[in-house]
Order: structure tokens, then sequence, then C-alpha cells
């Protein structure tokens, strides 16, 4: 099975510009998910898609390929999905076919190579067309509020602070370190 593992990392954040390659211990942020996805043993190839100079150039210093990210696919309102789609098709006509894609963040430095390694076994296991990785809520969400009109309003149909704790239902959400789905979707 040929599996393609895709890190996304543009330099023109709004929020913290080139937070990907600012240093955390000593390396750059994103240098932690490249060195996971390098020593996974399911991914077959790994490229680093961006609109950055410094975000290529530290991706080639690991020996990865890198995919420049048109503006319209980099830009604050451009969806994940094109960035990836773009990076998929670019990748494809160096390396032929996959069958698999793996997004990692760049931005997630505790990713490791068994995790992404778990991420494609479960994903060629389980018959879907994708899996994700996930974290457990620290506070129950049946617990949660909404602010309406600058007024707290519990969730509707959700919302039970009387449930004790032990009876909650345990919930996950999405953590972005690590995604992937099958090709064909």
């Amino acid at each position: 099975m040929n599996v393609l593992g895709i890190i996304p990392a543009r330099g023109g954040s709004k929020g913290l510009p080139y937070k990907n390659i600012m240093p955390l211990l000593g390396k750059p942020l994103m240098a932690y998910v490249i060195e996971a996805a390098c020593a996974a043993d399911l991914l077959t190839d790994v490229v680093v898609t961006t609109d950055s100079d410094a975000i290529a150039e530290l991706a080639v210093s690991y020996k990865l390929d890198v995919i420049c990210r048109p503006e319209e696919f980099s830009n604050d309102t451009a969806p994940i999905a094109l960035a990836l789609r773009h990076a998929t098709t670019e990748a494809e006509r160096s390396h032929g076919p996959y069958d698999m894609v793996v997004w990692m963040q760049a931005n997630v430095p505790t990713t490791t190579s068994a995790v992404i390694d778990q991420v494609i076994r479960a994903l060629q296991n389980n018959g879907g067309d994708s899996v994700a990785t996930v974290c457990p809520y620290e506070v129950p969400p049946q617990w949660a509020w909404r602010l309406e009109n600058d007024r707290m309003v519990p969730l509707e149909k959700i919302y039970s602070y009387s449930v004790l704790r032990q009876q909650q239902i345990q919930a996950f959400h999405l953590d972005g370190a690590v995604n992937a789905f099958r090709r064909d979707v």
C-alpha cells in the first residue's frame, strides 16, 4: 500500500507568523513532526506543502520533497482540503498513485511515529474512509454553555449539570495531530 504523508505549513499565519519554524527546545517546532513522519514505518513518502522559502529550506534539510503551495491554497480563508488535494496531485506526478493520504499538523510536536503508524493501521483495518486522532474532553461537554446576547445559556438537549461526573458519557474531540483518509475519498 502506497501511503503519502503531507505536512502543511504556512509561513503567513496571522496569529503567529512563522510559528512552524520557531524554536522549541532547540529545534524548529515542525522538526518534531518531520522527524516522526520520517521514522514512521508505514509512510511511503513524506512531503511538505508550504508558501514559505524558510519552511521549504527546513524540509529540504530533512531530504523531503517540497510542494510550493499557490496563494489561493495558502491564504487565511483557503480550506485545508484544497491544499491537501493540491499536494497529493503534485506528489502523484512525481511518485505515482497513492492509496492513502496522511495529514500531519506541523504545529503538534507531540506527534510520534507510533501514532502515525497506528492511524494508518486503523484505516487499513476498519473499512472506513478516514481516521483521526482524538483526545477526551477535560470537562464533560454536557456541562457546556454558550453565550447568547452576553448571557450564559445552557446548550439545548445537551446540558445537564445535575448529572454526576460518574454518569457522564465520555466524549472526545479531534486533536488535530494526524488524519488519514483513503485516496479515493
